[in-house]
């Protein structure tokens, strides 16, 4: 006879929950500032320039001061998705919601831990798997103030950047 399987309790139900698909926005209708925290030289711009070819509205470059460890993705209410899309496309970085921040604003620092963008096939996988909820972002502690620089306006154009 085949052994009895034991009714779901009820308290794993919410547990098991279906994730919760996100609508990531097109690169097109991703505009950030991108800074270069790590030291390296020209790294802000050889980065810019390659979101910029895929599509990203890179707003601004420069140079933030020293961020150790990895790029961080700060981004203000209603961000997140782009800041997700951000996230598939730059190996480790990690999301950092900043509530003052303004509406949608979307601030990269290129950390001493970076090492490359994603592939574009990686990084449309990758979005893949945030999009639909099966892997969770890597975020960092939400901070209260923009990670990157205190207004946007801080940014300097992109010539001549590192």
């Amino acid at each position: 006879a085949p052994a009895a399987v034991p009714p779901a309790s009820p308290a794993a139900s919410p547990a098991q929950a279906a994730p919760v698909p996100i609508a990531l926005p097109a690169p097109g209708q991703v505009q950030m500032v991108l800074l270069n925290g790590s030291g390296r030289s020209l790294l802000a711009r050889s980065v810019g320039n390659e979101l910029a070819a895929r599509g990203f509205r890179v707003a601004g470059m420069g140079n933030a001061p020293g961020l150790a460890g990895p790029t961080r993705v700060s981004f203000g209410p209603g961000g997140r998705p782009a800041a997700m899309l951000v996230v598939a496309h730059i190996l480790g970085a990690q999301l950092v919601p900043v509530p003052t921040a303004a509406r949608g604003a979307l601030d990269v620092v290129l950390g001493t831990g970076f090492q490359r963008l994603r592939t574009p096939a990686e990084a449309t996988a990758y979005a893949s798997t945030l999009s639909a909820g099966t892997v969770a972002a890597p975020a960092a502690t939400p901070s209260p103030t923009p990670a990157a620089v205190p207004s946007r306006a801080a940014a300097r154009p992109s010539a001549g950047c590192s």
